[in-house]
């Protein structure tokens, strides 16, 4: 892993590894399923029409 992090001419080297917790694994999961897809595609459609009641 280290080959593709280290950048050539630095002073110093470093890398880093990504480490999620459960609940992030659980909400990557969510965002990829289908419920989620047409949830937010309704939910468009909701903020619209409270920004024109609200004014905005």
């Amino acid at each position: 892993m280290r080959d593709g992090c280290y950048r050539e001419g630095a002073k110093s080297k470093t890398y880093g590894i990504r480490i999620l917790s459960p609940e992030h694994e659980e909400q990557i999961a969510y965002i990829k399923t289908q419920e989620y897809r047409e949830r937010i595609r309704a939910r468009s459609r909701v903020e619209h029409k409270n920004a024109d009641s609200n004014g905005f």
